[in-house]
């Protein structure tokens, strides 16, 4: 019986002593860690070697142990007698075979290319049955031996599943005879799948290499374990049913070969396909079906968010990692929310970063922990039927100002760990015109798309989270470096899948910046408009919506994807009411979507998502694609004591100059041929939320309010319909004959209304 005691020393020499049954280990590093990045000598060579001297009494046993940079211990299967040594002896253990001669102790991964590379500490595990024993040892000159034997390229060990359905995800895994130094690098080895549909239809798409993770729990976080050898995955997203067939191509520089093909057969099933831009009427969006789909989101850029438990005072959450998404997934579907925006940040789900941080290995290589855990969100997505907007880059990772990150970013070239990262930027290059830069994103397109860029489940891809505030972008936006930069990675990212998900890129601010960044938006690459709300305290949400509807027009969706007072926070009662009034007021001003709030906790917590359901339940089957909608706003009229009622919040930015007695309430409304639709709300109310009475009786319950109807409405009979905002729920539903005014039932925020022409 043996193990190893968890204690490992990083000293060249030492002395201690050894306890029966149990054990001491002796290491070394060879390379601080800032420096240290994988090795290919390492990865060609047949043996690891190193040199040792230990002063025992007794001879004891001992194998060699392996660590990598994140501390995950490898320990030979092969075992040796150490006596006593005077002078240096060499030690000698084979690297090259895949899962053979080493255990694996703190994950479940098998030894393959990847560790042999990347050995980070080396050293001795001894082990003895003596009672006590003093051991004075020392290791030194790790070096590698041999030549990796380069066997005949194939593809072997194909997995796939002999039936699989229209509309859904097909997956194969695979094995190659061969390991690679860095199997990210499509210049070193590029594998690819040709997919032929029933009617002879072929495409080709580049699958990935990655390797198995199981999550596990101490307390609150999480951690993905690495477990069984590292393998090869293509994904395809089949559409018809019937007979297809694929076969792998496998490309080195010098060699190509093809495994043979292989039938599965799709059985049908209905397919919506992917979210588009509708074909209808250009400032919507639809699935490929023609089902209309109208985003309702939520920005849940990170799992926890440390900025809004500060300046919202919010209570501290711990961060459990996916057990966070799937708790807020399961409230967000529950409320009505279709849609999710995620961000590939650092901290959240990126695959390129700093090899400081674990499991990440800096430039061009991917964190595939990472990689399992976006997979699973994924399919935690489609459980509870939501949509996922994907954020490739958020800007601070190269930012020294916004949120910064760029020390720590792997491209920087004067970070601490820019030789183990192999960073090559300086902060005042152009980032829109380094080639080199350039390429690895191109590498980085591959690898999303191979994974995930045929996932129906992804809304829409965002190249950036607010370009403007990266380095260098107002000079490269001048220049227009930065709009044939977008469109070539976005054509890039294209060529590497069938599916034609949307994808744009965001700027921060509001609709005014979003005007002067036009030419993006005209970009005939870029589906879509996406951008912020903030506003200044003084300005009402109702307002800034109005700003986002007529500032320019563009003949594709406007999708506010952040919004919420403005950008620092603001109080609880202004972040409330700017919930409230940008979900119902964005159906009225032509946004393709209900705005996702930024502050995702907040409306999450005490009961905030309530906001969700009575908006949803009104937009049930509606269709807003109709061009023949009209938006307008209609005069809303109360007489002199609802309008002169003492009710005011007490916020202290609110500037009460009076307005005309008319204006007291507003309202926003959409029309078409027999269909009128309205939201009514009291102005004060939408610009700082206080918590509803539900009395009927309460001096803020608005009576005999009406509705000025526009001039060309057509009077008769007609089918009218009021609803609570909060619940959806329908108040009153009666026949009444319309003239010049629609008169309201007393409601203490706001209500909305549904009229139908009775024929």
């Amino acid at each position: 019986m043996k193990y190893i005691f968890p204690l490992i020393l990083l000293q060249i020499c030492l002395m201690f002593s050894v306890w029966g049954i149990s054990g001491k280990v002796i290491s070394a590093i060879p390379l601080p860690r800032e420096k240290f990045k994988p090795s290919q000598k390492a990865f060609e060579a047949e043996y690891l070697v190193f040199d040792y001297k230990l002063n025992v009494k007794k001879p004891l046993q001992g194998a060699v142990i392996v660590k990598d940079k994140d501390g995950n211990l490898f320990q030979s299967r092969q075992e040796w007698t150490f006596d006593k040594t005077e002078n240096w002896k060499t030690l000698r253990v084979r690297i090259d075979d895949r899962a053979q001669n080493w255990y694996p102790y703190s994950n479940r991964e098998r030894w393959n290319a990847q560790i042999a590379s990347a050995v980070f500490e080396y050293g001795l595990s001894l082990w003895s049955q003596e009672e006590n024993m003093e051991i004075k040892g020392e290791v030194r000159n790790l070096r590698y031996e041999g030549i990796r034997k380069k066997i005949p390229l194939a593809v072997t060990t194909i997995t796939a599943p002999e039936k699989g359905t229209a509309g859904k995800i097909f997956s194969v895994k695979f094995q190659l005879s061969r390991e690679y130094f860095n199997p990210f690098d499509p210049d070193e080895v590029a594998v690819d799948c040709e997919w032929q549909t029933p009617d002879q239809k072929k495409v080709i798409f580049p699958a990935f290499f990655t390797k198995d993770h199981h999550l596990e729990y101490n307390m609150t976080e999480e951690r993905a374990v690495a477990e069984g050898l590292p393998h090869w995955e293509l994904r395809y997203f089949p559409k018809t049913a019937g007979k297809h067939q694929f076969r792998i191509i496998v490309k080195e520089k010098k060699e190509t070969v093809s495994s043979e093909w292989k039938t599965v057969e799709i059985t049908p099933a209905p397919v919506r396909g992917v979210v588009r831009v509708s074909k209808q009427n250009h400032h919507y969006f639809e699935y490929e079906n023609g089902e209309f789909f109208f985003p309702v989101g939520l920005n849940i850029h990170s799992n926890t968010d440390y900025r809004a438990e500060a300046r919202l005072r919010i209570a501290p959450l711990a961060d459990m990692g996916l057990k966070d998404y799937e708790r807020y997934f399961k409230l967000c579907s529950a409320a009505g929310i279709n849609c999710i925006e995620v961000w590939m940040a650092s901290w959240t789900f990126a695959l390129e970063w700093s090899a400081r941080r674990l499991d990440y290995m800096g430039v061009g290589r991917y964190n595939l922990a990472n990689a399992t855990r976006l997979d699973k969100l994924f399919e935690m997505a489609e459980k509870y039927g939501i949509l996922i907007n994907l954020i490739f880059d958020n800007h601070g990772k190269f930012s020294a100002g916004a949120t910064q990150e760029w020390y720590e970013n792997p491209f920087n070239k004067h970070s601490t760990y820019a030789e183990a990262d192999g960073g090559f930027i300086t902060s005042a290059e152009n980032l829109f015109t380094n080639e080199k830069y350039k390429q690895f994103w191109y590498r980085r397109n591959r690898y999303i798309a191979a994974r995930y860029g045929q996932n129906p489940n992804i809304f829409a891809i965002e190249l950036w989270s607010e370009v403007d505030l990266v380095f260098s972008f107002y000079p490269a936006y001048h220049n227009k470096t930065v709009d044939t930069w977008h469109s070539q990675i976005i054509k890039n990212y294209q060529s590497f899948t069938p599916v034609r998900h949307l994808i744009t890129t965001h700027v921060c601010g509001d609709i005014h910046n979003n005007n002067g960044k036009l030419r993006l938006w005209q970009l005939p690459e870029v589906t879509h408009l996406v951008g912020d709300a903030y506003r200044s305290d003084r300005i009402p949400m109702t307002q800034q919506l109005r700003y986002q509807s007529g500032v320019f027009e563009l003949n594709k969706p406007r999708l506010i994807t952040e919004f919420g007072g403005h950008s620092s926070g603001s109080g609880n009662g202004l972040l409330e009411s700017d919930l409230h009034a940008g979900l119902w007021g964005a159906i009225f001003k032509k946004q393709a979507g209900l705005p996702f709030l930024w502050w995702h906790d907040f409306a999450i917590s005490d009961g905030r998502l309530q906001h969700f359901h009575g908006v949803t339940k009104f937009l049930k089957n509606m269709d807003l694609r109709d061009p023949m909608y009209q938006s307008l706003e209609c005069k809303v009229i109360a007489p002199p004591d609802q309008i002169f009622n003492t009710f005011h919040p007490g916020y202290k930015g609110l500037i009460h100059s009076v307005p005309p007695w008319e204006r007291e309430f507003e309202s926003m409304c959409i029309r078409r041929k027999d269909e009128f639709n309205g939201w009514v709300y009291h102005k004060e109310r939408m610009f700082h939320w206080t918590p509803r009475t539900n009395d009927p009786l309460s001096p803020h319950t608005w009576r005999e309010i009406r509705l000025l109807l526009p001039g060309d409405f057509v009077p008769g009979k007609w089918r009218v319909e009021f609803y609570d905002t909060i619940s959806g729920d329908c108040i009153l539903a009666e026949d009444r004959v319309l003239t010049d005014f629609l008169e309201l039932p007393g409601f203490e925020d706001d209500i909305a209304f549904k009229l139908r022409r009775i024929k």
